[in-house]
């Protein structure tokens, strides 16, 4: 899937994401997607992306998206970016069981000089979270032996 928001608001005739998507069959919407993906052993996974989530706060800098999955949406994964810093918080409702994923991604600019031209520091992180210790011990050993095969 693939979210727009608002630095994607080109100047001139049409729209460039647009144009990239229109030979995929993935999901393109402006400003947030709703979906429930369906997997073969019957699962369903409900995610809500977002540009962004209302809400900030200086000490929490997933605030906005885990107010989202507290006030309302009940989704197993929220995510968002616009504001330039990386957040992770886990969220269970205990009515229901739901356990929610809220993730604020930086989605900083790496690849070209903007960053350093403006002086800002890096907010970039990278979650992956494996609640099962045996999924968690056999990931590690695949990461591990893709470093291996790197050298």
């Amino acid at each position: 899937y693939l979210v727009a928001g608002n630095h994607d608001v080109w100047s001139g005739e049409g729209d460039p994401l647009e144009f990239i998507m229109r030979e995929h069959s993935g999901v393109y919407e402006r400003h947030g997607a709703r979906m429930n993906l369906k997997f073969p052993n019957g699962k369903n996974i409900r995610i809500n992306a977002r540009h962004m989530f209302k809400g900030n706060s200086m000490w929490n800098t997933a605030h906005g998206v885990s107010k989202a999955a507290q006030m309302g949406w009940k989704d197993h994964i929220l995510t968002c970016g616009h504001t330039h810093v990386s957040g992770y918080q886990v969220l269970k409702d205990p009515a229901s069981g739901l356990i929610s994923h809220a993730m604020q991604v930086a989605s900083f600019k790496i690849h070209d000089s903007y960053a350093d031209k403006l002086g800002l520091d890096d907010k970039n992180i990278f979650v992956t979270t494996i609640f099962n210790p045996y999924e968690g011990a056999e990931y590690l050993n695949y990461k591990r032996q893709q470093w291996k095969n790197k050298k």
